[in-house]
């Protein structure tokens, strides 16, 4: 009976997988998530699903002050490591199981984790750890389906709840639990940093922290902005008169006028087609928007 109490008390810790994702520690001002992959522990898969999940990562070094810097790079997050130890695997180790933690190889909450690691030796390889075996260093690219280590910004380091209340950190945002009969309420608050808005789009925060919404650039629609939009060569619904060139940039396209037909304006003259706009660039020529 003192056994299975002891098992029992110990699987409480770590919260079951969900969706893929389970949160890991937080150090830094970051929460660190493990989050599963799809294919072989390469850095090129554990940035795309990090990204994915909407979260940043890590590199294995913590920022570019760790040794050498040489093991990061500005795509990953950077943070504040524990004095003596800038390794990302180290540092969380660390944190969660105390100082010998082999390299987190015998930590089990960082077990099959896979961190980013740029300017490796074995090619676009992610390094791993392994609990079972206590290794720790193995080549993501001999290993398939494991978790990335992914990173989501700590909203409850700033301890944003009121006196007394309790903060739970989540994605784009956090949460405030108080006691019964208090004088607060719960409630749950969303952020914009990290920024979940994709492709260049702005995050903007509504009701009191309750919505975010995603104000996409243009070619792109979606939630997060996260679709691409198609359209066919622009300069087909557009020609320019005469034959005059047509350059396409991006969803819109521009006309170049010839230096004996230049003037001031040309869209009154030269509208474009239905569901365009048109806006003057000067002499040199016009360009044809999408409406």
């Amino acid at each position: 009976m003192e056994k299975l109490s002891l098992f029992i008390a110990c699987i409480s810790v770590w919260p079951a997988l969900s969706q893929g994702q389970q949160y890991v520690v937080s150090q830094g001002g970051w929460a660190f998530y493990k989050v599963l992959v799809t294919g072989a522990m390469t850095n090129t898969n554990v940035k795309a699903t990090c990204e994915g999940a909407g979260m940043s990562f890590p590199c294995y070094y913590s920022d570019d002050q760790c040794q050498s810097g040489v093991h990061w790079t500005d795509d990953c997050i950077s943070y504040t490591a524990v004095e003596g130890e800038c390794r990302t695997p180290f540092v969380l180790a660390n944190a969660l199981c105390g100082a010998s933690p082999n390299h987190g190889a015998s930590c089990r909450p960082l077990d099959d984790i896979f961190v980013y690691y740029p300017y490796r030796a074995y090619g676009d390889s992610a390094w791993g750890t392994d609990y079972d075996t206590t290794t720790y260093g193995l080549n993501g690219e001999d290993f398939n389906n494991k978790f990335a280590l992914c990173a989501d910004y700590d909203s409850c380091a700033s301890s944003p709840c009121h006196s007394g209340g309790t903060c739970e950190d989540r994605l784009y945002g956090y949460s405030c639990y108080y006691s019964d009969g208090g004088q607060y309420q719960n409630e749950t608050f969303t952020v914009c940093e990290p920024d979940p808005c994709q492709n260049g789009g702005s995050c903007h925060v509504h009701n009191q922290g309750q919505i975010i919404h995603c104000t996409c650039a243009a070619g792109f629609l979606g939630e997060f902005c996260e679709n691409s939009v198609v359209f066919d060569d622009p300069c087909d619904p557009n020609p320019c008169p005469f034959n005059w060139p047509c350059t396409v940039y991006g969803i819109s396209s521009h006309c170049s006028v010839p230096i004996v037909h230049r003037k001031s304006s040309y869209c009154s003259d030269f509208p474009c087609g239905s569901g365009w706009n048109c806006r003057e660039e000067g002499p040199t020529g016009f360009s044809c928007i999408r409406g």
